[in-house]
């Protein structure tokens, strides 16, 4: 879009976009005269109209006189109209509660905030678990499982914690796991989860006396467990709604959304764009890089500990939402699953 909207060009614009979120019908020149005492004719309207039209902010439907917003008509009433909603304060209180209470482990939480998300905005909530990847390492824990199987407790300097099984290929000796133990702890604490496979392999260039094998075991362990550190983990809950929701009326519709949800890793993928960014990000439309969920808006918001972004939250739905009042809900909520991490770790 090139040129300034008008005031009157904005209002009748917010008007369009309160009108068919509240509907779902097209909304004509007549109904905004007649509802919103604009003190200005349909003929006017409509000329307004015409002009929102062609600077791409509104289209009509099929045949249809009454004009409904597009991706663009969106994007505009989102960076310059929309006016936040703020939650009552029962309901600030009541998320808080939730959070801070009857959870045990981390995914547990992650399940509550999902669950929270969907129950509260009637949309499907999407949660990331923590994202220990781009975490700093600070502690390695051993128990050999059997002769080629080791537990190991991966502990970060912000305090999660997370537990895998490492398939060593070959037996490896209680004295051999020891020291395995003794040189993560010593040399790689304060090393980020990303790098400790480089920074061992560094060691083991260099290397060419009795430690070479140490380091040799101790990188095929450093691999395997950054391996699975870096699989996609989300909890989505709530989809059930999308099926609510006229927008989806149409199977075909439908059914790409539901693949998406479905396939963790590009979903998480789409969450992640602005990753490391404050504040709560709306992809509308065709701004989400999936065709499939192009009938959709992506509401999401990072999640940090002590500074560090960790995961990401947010909810899938029709453009057709009340965003004033569902992009307060996901900023408040990452920030209450920011806070009650902190309080635990």
């Amino acid at each position: 879009m090139n040129k300034e909207l008008t005031d009157r060009q904005k209002r009748i614009l917010s008007i369009i976009v309160d009108a068919y979120v509240e509907s779902s019908e097209p909304v004509g020149s007549r109904t905004i005269a007649r509802k919103y005492h604009l003190d200005i004719s349909p003929a006017t309207i409509r000329n307004e109209m015409s002009d929102l039209e062609e600077a791409g902010l509104i289209t009509h439907p099929h045949t249809s006189a009454g004009r409904i917003p597009t991706d663009g008509g969106y994007r505009y009433f989102i960076d310059h109209l929309i006016e936040r909603q703020m939650l009552s304060p029962e309901m600030a209180v009541n998320i808080s509660r939730q959070l801070k209470h009857e959870i045990e482990w981390i995914d547990g939480l992650i399940e509550k905030v999902s669950c929270l998300l969907a129950g509260i905005t009637k949309q499907a909530g999407i949660v990331s678990y923590p994202e220990m990847k781009s975490l700093v390492f600070r502690r390695l824990d051993l128990q050999p499982l059997d002769e080629t199987h080791v537990w190991t407790v991966w502990t970060t300097t912000t305090g999660f914690s997370t537990t895998i099984l490492v398939d060593m290929k070959s037996p490896v000796t209680d004295e051999e796991i020891r020291k395995i133990g003794n040189f993560f702890n010593e040399e790689l604490s304060g090393c980020q989860f990303s790098d400790i496979p480089a920074e061992i392999r560094k060691r083991l260039a260099s290397r060419r006396d009795s430690l070479f094998q140490l380091y040799e075991l101790a990188v095929r362990m450093g691999e395997e467990a950054v391996r699975k550190i870096g699989v996609a983990r989300l909890c989505v809950e709530g989809s059930s709604h999308i099926l609510e929701k006229p927008d989806f009326q149409d199977i075909s519709k439908t059914t790409s959304i539901f693949r998406t949800l479905e396939n963790r890793r590009e979903l998480l993928e789409l969450m992640k764009e602005g990753f490391d960014s404050d504040g709560v990000r709306v992809h509308i439309g065709r701004e989400n890089k999936r065709e499939e969920i192009w009938e959709c808006s992506l509401i999401t918001s990072s999640y940090k500990v002590h500074g560090n972004t960790v995961g990401v939250l947010g909810i899938l739905g029709p453009k057709r939402m009340l965003y004033s009042n569902l992009i307060s809900y996901v900023d408040f909520i990452s920030k209450e699953i920011s806070r009650a991490l902190e309080q635990w770790i």
